[in-house]
């Protein structure tokens, strides 16, 4: 089931990496494999075992998280200053990549990554990102990557039919 499956990702041109591990493996930090650790963080059941998915997010990566924090929150801000320094530090750009450049959904999901790592060492429990936010700013950032979601799929068609 998976080798079609990816191969129908990879037709559409969606990068995937299809790989299996252990619960044992995934509740130990990857040194060199961010993209990894990121799935970890950012793990979300699409379809198979409901119960082997629960395991997975109650018992796995709240431990790994507790125990490397500052190795994974050293990490992520290292992928977002390499990023930021692509893209010149600056939110100025005539044409602004909407999803990596400085501002952009993935600075967005870093936050959120960042909130739910030291909310997982306070109380080691998965958190709605939503939840996470400031209330005072919930709404505001909300309605934010709203309309970032929104400029990146319709840039994203403009450009396909042109």
């Amino acid at each position: 089931m998976i080798a079609p499956l990816s191969q129908s990702l990879w037709d559409l041109h969606l990068r995937v990496s299809p790989t299996t591990r252990t619960l044992l493996e995934c509740g130990k930090l990857h040194r060199g494999n961010i993209e990894f650790n990121i799935s970890l963080l950012d793990n979300r059941f699409i379809c198979g075992d409901e119960g082997l998915f629960e395991k997975l997010r109650t018992r796995v990566p709240a431990g790994m998280v507790t125990r490397e924090s500052q190795n994974l929150a050293q990490e992520l801000t290292g992928l977002a200053r390499t990023r930021h320094e692509k893209y010149g530090q600056t939110i100025f750009h005539l044409e602004p990549n909407i999803k990596d450049g400085p501002g952009g959904l993935r600075d967005y999901q870093v936050a959120c990554w960042m909130a739910q790592i030291e909310e997982m060492g306070r109380s080691r429990e998965w958190k709605d990102p939503e939840e996470l936010l400031p209330a005072p700013l919930r709404s505001d950032a909300l309605n934010a990557i709203d309309f970032l979601d929104a400029v990146r799929c319709f840039s994203t068609t403009v450009r396909a039919a042109t």
